[in-house]
């Protein structure tokens, strides 16, 4: 058979095929949500740096405070090493509805790339929640960890989950990484055997933080010696009563905690 022949006997069947499914899958799409407005970068003015626009803005949180929707795009200035800032920018919900967003919207950037952990590619995709203090923005820190400490290429880092508070006037508090840890081994059992009252049941899982090693390069912080730069993930993002490094019950999961860095 010669390659011409392959072809058309190729053909011929991906036209039987075709014709056999039809009607399997029809061509088109259902639209979950409406579009009622697109912001692009060109939307954009940076009121704090000295690139007014971004060249790309994109993966925003957003926390609806009121008639007031808080967005926190992720803004890229430079392809060359990709690093990523987070901006802030306020918009009227009903204009956002009515598909009446007019430019240029004013953004600030809020969170941007200052330790070891970030100093590759920043501040990537922020997810917002509003607290008393202000907002609470977990989002992707890109940068040198473990052994990618150990080389200066741009294209070797690591990816870790991080934590960001901000005040009322949107002025950073603190950041640091999380770890998120369960723990079988604390099972809220007497010494005969059962259960105390309000304890977990056995086998279920618990925080604790006797139970958890902290990872490569940091150091568990002490109750009797808080530090700002660690911070529990609680349902008020507040103060345990151990401090700043406590441990408490958090509404994105059992526990969350911050570790200090060596």
């Amino acid at each position: 058979m010669t390659i011409a022949e392959l072809e058309e006997a190729l053909k011929e069947e991906a036209r039987v095929f075709l014709n056999r499914a039809q009607g399997l899958r029809t061509p088109h799409t259902e639209d979950l949500f409406q579009r009622r407005a697109y912001i692009g970068p060109e939307d954009l003015v940076v009121e704090n740096y000295l690139r007014r626009r971004p060249l790309a803005a994109f993966n925003p949180g957003a926390a609806l405070e009121g008639d007031i929707l808080h967005l926190f795009p992720r803004l890229v200035f430079d392809y060359y090493s990709y690093a990523s800032a987070i901006g802030h920018a306020a918009l009227p919900l009903k204009d956002l509805l009515a598909g009446q967003v007019e430019g240029p919207i004013g953004v600030r950037i809020v969170l941007y790339p200052t330790e070891i952990f970030e100093a590759v590619r920043g501040c990537e995709d922020a997810r917002a929640h509003r607290t008393p203090q202000g907002f609470a923005l977990f989002y992707t820190a890109v940068g040198k960890m473990g052994d990618t400490r150990n080389t200066d290429n741009k294209d070797v880092y690591t990816a870790t989950l991080a934590l960001a508070e901000l005040d009322q006037e949107l002025k950073l508090l603190r950041k640091d990484l999380v770890r998120v840890s369960l723990s079988r081994e604390n099972t809220g059992t007497s010494p005969t055997g059962t259960a105390s009252p309000g304890s977990p049941r056995k086998g279920s899982s618990s925080a604790s933080p006797t139970t958890s090693s902290p990872p490569r390069g940091f150091t568990r912080p002490t109750a009797t010696a808080p530090s700002p730069s660690t911070a529990t993930a609680s349902s008020s993002m507040g103060r345990s009563s151990s401090g700043w490094g406590g441990w408490g019950t958090t509404p994105w999961g059992p526990s969350a905690r911050l570790w200090r860095r060596s």
